[in-house]
């Protein structure tokens, strides 16, 4: 027999022994498929401790380095809904182990990196790591019977929400440990490798699919689009807003992603079929995504902010050192995969739906706890965890909920999209928290105000309050496929 289909054999094998109660032998097939997504969690924080240590190594200006974690995040959203697409044509498998071997050869380029131009070329080969997570998620929805999919899901879900905790506490350690600012890429060279290994050994060849064409004017639309606008967000502090820069790309980008939209509604076969993309359920399902991108990296920021405050000079804060303060984030983290794990036993009595309005009016409710209880340790735990019990309820909700309203056709691209969304929201997190900390800030200070934080955790909690009510005023009647439309080929 092929070395393929032995391959595809022994998955399917395991996959039925699942069905007939093979919980452990499940959970090992669905870990496996977790440490892609695990790893790009890990590689996306990480940096951020460390960002201090890098400008100094590299002699750069600390906005400058702040590319590092740019160069990523831009890398990544171009990347995942074309490899999400392009895996559910040619096959997810080929495309998840290309994601991660991107992901491993940029991590071990960043190791032995001498420059920082070639710390950026490595970041960025990094991104499409990224598109680990939405393939991960289609190819788990594919494996794991329906009865199970939620729980497998889950699964996937609360190892990425646990990476991003922990990967500033692995930047804290490696900041407090050694002055060796390649250490971090060291170790994320260690866990790229056994993800990709273990995924090459676990992951199924994917069925036979029929021939169709690669929309490359949606890609290349999607892709100058995405750029500029993330970049615009990203780098509008630095640049300044009103700079020809920053007009540029905002412009640019709105522009063709105004185009790619246009073109996906006319094509005969569109990178995203925007009839689903812009269907009731997904499209309400993508909004409460982007609000709860933003609200994760504002709450992260904040938590590491207040903790390595001086109180004695910038008023507000706990005074701890970098490890202590990146360690505050651990109990957040727990509470966000705690919020992740009790998912299936609460859908098995409500449903996703509910399951992610609760989530994001729980988040919001909590980001508006932490705005006013940040003054003590204890205060700030107990309201980030209220927040992030919420998010991770809804993060979690919200791809296994587009998963089950699209055909299987469309899932690669549907939770690369839903993916893309709160990848998004990160960025516009991370912006606004620069902007108003730019406007905030006396002049001659280089202590950030407390107030720009604050100001942040209340507005991105207002908007998960609103999203919990668009949600509730758009339900659909009940649950449904959304199927391409007439003219758009179906893939099978």
């Amino acid at each position: 027999m092929p070395r393929r289909a032995t391959r595809t054999v022994a998955v399917t094998q395991t996959v039925e022994q699942s069905r007939s109660g093979g919980s452990v032998r499940l959970f090992a097939l669905l870990f496996g498929l977790s440490l892609g997504p695990l790893t790009y969690a890990l590689l996306t924080t990480a940096v951020i401790p460390v960002i201090p240590q890098l400008s100094a190594h590299y002699d750069v200006l600390p906005g400058t380095a702040n590319l590092v974690v740019t160069v990523a995040l831009i890398a990544g959203a171009v990347a995942t809904p074309l490899l999400g697409r392009l895996g559910d044509l040619f096959g997810r498998r080929q495309m998840l182990l290309l994601s991660l071997v991107l992901l491993l050869a940029g991590c071990l380029l960043a190791a032995v990196s001498t420059s920082f131009p070639m710390l950026l070329v490595a970041r960025f080969l990094q991104g499409p790591g990224c598109a680990s997570v939405p393939l991960g998620l289609a190819v788990i929805a594919d494996l794991v019977p329906p009865r199970r999919l939620n729980y497998g899901i889950g699964v996937a879900s609360v190892t990425y929400a646990v990476g991003a905790g922990a990967g500033f506490i692995l930047g804290g350690v490696v900041a407090t440990l050694t002055d060796d600012v390649h250490a971090v890429f060291w170790v994320l060279t260690a866990a790229a490798a056994v993800a990709l290994v273990v995924s090459w050994k676990i992951t199924p060849v994917s069925p036979p699919k029929p021939t169709a064409k690669v929309d490359l004017l949606g890609g290349v639309l999607l892709t100058v689009g995405l750029t500029g606008s993330l970049l615009a967000l990203a780098e509008g502090g630095h640049w300044g807003w009103t700079s020809a820069t920053t007009v540029v790309c905002t412009v640019g980008g709105v522009a063709c992603l105004a185009l790619w939209i246009v073109h996906g509604f006319r094509a005969a076969d569109p990178l995203v079929d925007m009839h689903v993309f812009f269907s009731r359920p997904v499209l309400v399902t993508n909004v409460a995504t982007l609000l709860l991108g933003a609200a994760q990296f504002v709450i992260m920021l904040s938590i590491v902010v207040v903790g390595r405050a001086d109180p004695a000079t910038a008023g507000y804060g706990l005074g701890l050192a970098v490890l202590p303060a990146s360690l505050l984030l651990l109990p957040p983290t727990i509470a966000q995969a705690s919020g992740s794990a009790f998912l299936p036993a609460f859908v098995r009595r409500f449903s996703l739906y509910t399951a992610l309005v609760v989530g994001s009016a729980l988040s919001g409710a909590g980001l508006l706890l932490v705005s006013v209880a940040n003054r003590t340790m204890v205060g700030l735990l107990l309201a980030a965890a209220v927040s992030c019990v919420g998010f991770g309820f809804a993060v979690t909700a919200s791809p296994a909920y587009v998963v089950s309203v699209v055909e299987p056709s469309q899932r690669g691209i549907t939770t690369g999209m839903n993916f893309i969304c709160r990848t998004g929201g990160q960025a516009i997190g991370t912006a606004g928290i620069a902007a108003l900390i730019t406007a905030t800030t006396p002049l001659g200070s280089s202590t950030p105000s407390i107030l720009a934080y604050e100001i942040a955790l209340r507005v991105v909690g207002v908007g998960g309050l609103l999203s919990a009510v668009l949600l509730l005023v758009a339900r659909p009647d009940r649950p449904r496929r959304v199927a391409p439309a007439a003219g758009v080929r179906q893939r099978t």
